[in-house]
């Protein structure tokens, strides 16, 4: 079986502790004297690569959370329905003004202003004010 590594293929093995006082080491340079460039350029490669790698990384789990944040409730953490307090007050106004309905303008007011503001935060997938 033919071997899958270069004869002169340098291991830690051959090379030895620093890497640098070796007469393997200093063979192969002899041999291929661009050998210390193309290492230096294959690591900078390399770097490069990796520096690519995190970025892509670091965007895909940006939009991965920006994926979960539109699938999740806008309204989670919520105790009660949006406007419930303005709807109640205009529920007692309508009780207490049976015969003038008109008196509870203001608070029927309030109540829709806070319905669309309510809406455009579930459109936006904002949060709702507990």
């Amino acid at each position: 079986m033919m071997p899958f590594a270069p004869s002169d293929l340098l291991t830690n093995a051959i090379v030895g502790g620093d890497g640098k006082s070796n007469a393997a080491l200093e063979d192969v340079r002899g041999r291929h004297p661009d050998v210390d460039g193309a290492l230096t350029s294959s690591a900078r490669a390399g770097d490069l690569l990796l520096k690519c790698e995190r970025s892509e990384i670091d965007k895909i789990n940006a939009y991965a959370d920006e994926l979960s944040a539109v699938e999740r409730d806008p309204f989670e953490g919520a105790h009660e329905a949006p406007c419930a307090v303005e709807a109640s007050s205009v529920r007692a106004c309508y009780s207490a003004n049976v015969s003038d309905v008109t008196a509870c303008r203001d608070l029927v007011e309030k109540y829709r202003a806070c319905g669309r503001t309510a809406l455009r935060k579930f459109i936006r997938r904002e949060r709702a004010a507990a």
